[in-house]
C-alpha cells in the first residue's frame, strides 16, 4: 500500500519546508468551516499566520497545509503510541483535512491540491486505509476507555465519509476509484472487523442499560455510539448496492469463507433492545440496514459460486451462517407473537421485519440451508397460525388500505459528530444536526409481508429428491 522510502523522502522535504502541521492541526482542527475559509481567504500570498493562546505564533502556506497534511497524518499512525492523546490527534487531523475538502471548491488552491492533484488524492485513500486498519486492531490492543470507544468509533465513519468528501460523494464514481486502488482488498477485509469493534462497544452500553447490573452509562454516549455505528454501517451498506463492488466482496476470501461478513451480521444482530426510544429506534435501523446489506451479498453471484455456497464451504462458516438464520428468525418470531410489549413494538422497525422475511425466503430456498429452516421455522409458523382469528386476518389478509413501511436513511454530518467526539462541539448540537433522518420512498408493507410467507411455505413443501432426503 505505502511505500516507507517515499514516506521518508516527502517527510524530509516537508521537514526542510519547516511546515508547522502539529500546530496546524493542534489550533485548527476546532475551528469552524466558516472561520477557516475565511483565514483561507484572507491569507497574504497564500499564508496564514496565527497567534495561539500563549502568545506564541506560527504561518503555515495554504498549498502546503492541503498538500503534505495526509502524509503527516499517516506518519503519526505509523507510531507504536495508542492512547487516548494519540486519538484526538488523528481524529483533528481527520476532521481538518475533512474541512480543507469541503473547502475546495470555494478556494482555487485547495482545489487545485486535493482534487486535482493524483498523488494527493492517493495520499488520503492511503491515509484512510491505514485508520481503519488502525481501529481494527485497537480493541485486541488497548483497553478501551469511555473516550477511548467513542474516538475509536468516530475515528472510523469519519474515515469513511472522508472518502465520499474528498474522492466523491457519487457511490459509482467512488466505488470506481476503490476498485482501481491496488489494496482495496486489503481495505474491506478490515473494514467489517473495524466496525464490529464500534458495534461491540454498543453492544456492551446497551447490555449494561438493559441488565441494570452496572452504572448506567451516559445516554448521549450510547446515542453517539448508535450513530457512529449507524454511519459506518450504511457506508458499507451503500457499496454493497454497487454490484461491481459487492462482487468484490462475495470475492474476498476473508470475507466469505473466513466469515468477515457474517460475523458482523452475527453481532448486530445481538444487540440488546432498551428503553430508551431514540436508542432503540436507532438500533432496529442498524439491524434492518445490515440485513439489507446481507440480502445484496445473498443475491451476488461470482465465478467462484454464490455469497452462500463460498460461505457453507467449511464447517465453520456453516455454523455461522445457521446462527445468523436463527437470530434472523428471532426477530421474526418477536414480531408475530402479537406481544404489544416486545422490543420492536412502537418503535419504527426500519423494514426489518420485511428484511428478515427476504432473508428467510432466501435461505428457505437455498440447498445448504433447507433442512434447517424447516425446523426452526416452526415456531414461527405456529406463531402466525396461532393468532386470534380477527388480529390474523388484519395481519395477514386484509383487503384495506395498506399502510407502509418507510426505510430512514441517515443523513451523517462527519464534521458535527467528530466535533463532538473531540469535545470542541456540544452533546445537544451533535444530537440534532450529526445524523439527520431522511424518509426513503414508502414501500407497500401488509402485501410485501404475505407475499413472503406464501413463498417460505412454498419453498419448504416443494418437495426435491436430491435436497430433501431425510426429510
Amino acid at each position: 500500500m505505502f511505500n516507507f522510502y517515499e514516506t521518508f523522502d516527502i517527510w524530509y522535504t516537508l521537514k526542510m519546508q519547516a511546515v508547522d502541521l502539529v500546530s496546524a492541526v493542534t489550533e485548527w482542527h476546532a475551528i469552524s468551516s466558516q472561520d477557516l475559509s475565511m483565514l483561507i481567504r484572507d491569507a497574504e500570498n497564500g499564508n496564514i499566520r496565527w497567534t495561539k493562546i500563549n502568545g506564541s505564533s506560527f504561518v503555515i502556506n495554504v498549498e502546503s497545509l492541503a498538500r503534505y497534511l495526509a502524509m503527516h497524518l499517516i506518519t503519526k499512525l505509523l507510531s507504536p503510541k495508542r492512547d487516548e492523546h494519540h486519538l484526538r490527534y488523528i481524529l483533528g487531523g481527520i476532521r481538518l483535512l475533512h474541512t480543507l475538502c469541503d473547502l475546495a471548491p470555494r478556494h482555487s488552491r485547495l482545489e487545485q491540491v486535493l482534487h486535482d492533484d493524483v498523488n494527493v488524492s492517493e495520499q488520503i485513500i492511503d491515509l484512510i486505509f491505514y485508520t481503519v486498519i488502525l481501529v481494527s486492531g485497537l480493541r485486541q490492543k488497548v483497553p478501551a476507555s469511555r473516550s477511548m470507544e467513542l474516538l475509536q468509533s468516530a475515528l472510523l465513519a469519519s474515515s469513511f465519509y472522508l472518502l465520499l468528501a474528498s474522492i466523491s460523494s457519487k457511490w459509482h464514481e467512488l466505488t470506481h476509484v476503490l476498485l482501481a486502488h491496488p489494496k482495496v482488498d486489503a481495505f474491506t477485509s478490515v473494514a467489517f472487523p473495524a466496525l464490529r469493534a464500534s458495534v461491540y462497544y454498543l453492544q456492551v452500553k446497551l447490555s449494561d442499560r438493559h441488565t441494570g447490573t452496572h452504572v448506567l452509562p451516559n445516554v448521549d454516549e450510547v446515542r453517539q455510539l448508535c450513530q457512529h455505528c449507524e454511519a459506518a454501517l450504511q457506508f458499507l451498506l451503500s457499496l454493497c448496492q454497487q454490484k461491481l463492488f459487492r462482487e468484490r466482496l462475495v470475492m474476498n476470501k476473508d470475507l466469505c469463507e473466513e466469515g468477515g461478513a457474517l460475523l458482523l451480521v452475527q453481532d448486530i444482530m445481538k444487540l440488546p433492545p432498551c428503553n430508551d426510544s431514540h436508542i432503540m429506534a436507532a438500533v432496529s435501523r442498524i439491524k434492518s440496514k445490515v440485513l439489507s446489506m446481507m440480502l445484496h451479498l445473498c443475491e451476488t453471484e461470482v465465478e467462484r459460486g454464490s455469497f452462500l455456497d463460498l460461505a457453507a464451504t467449511t464447517n465453520g462458516g456453516l455454523d455461522l451462517a445457521k446462527s445468523v438464520v436463527f437470530q434472523v428468525l428471532e426477530v421474526l418470531r418477536i414480531m408475530f407473537s402479537g406481544d404489544r410489549s416486545g422490543p420492536f413494538i412502537g418503535h419504527p422497525r426500519g423494514l426489518l421485519q420485511l428484511n428478515a422475511m427476504r432473508l428467510t425466503e432466501i435461505f428457505s430456498d437455498d440447498s445448504n440451508f433447507r433442512s434447517y429452516i424447516v425446523f426452526n421455522f416452526i415456531e414461527v409458523l405456529t406463531t402466525v397460525f396461532l393468532l386470534p382469528h380477527e388480529e390474523f386476518l388484519s395481519s395477514w389478509c386484509s383487503s384495506a388500505h395498506e399502510p407502509c413501511e418507510e426505510d430512514v436513511v441517515m443523513e451523517y454530518d462527519s464534521l458535527s459528530a467528530s466535533g463532538q467526539a473531540l469535545g470542541v462541539l456540544p452533546t445537544s448540537h451533535v444530537v440534532q444536526s450529526a445524523a439527520r433522518n431522511r424518509r426513503a420512498p414508502q414501500a407497500p408493507y401488509a402485501r410485501q409481508k404475505t407475499s413472503l410467507l406464501v413463498k417460505v411455505i412454498a419453498n419448504l413443501t416443494c418437495f426435491l429428491p436430491d435436497i430433501c432426503k431425510g426429510e
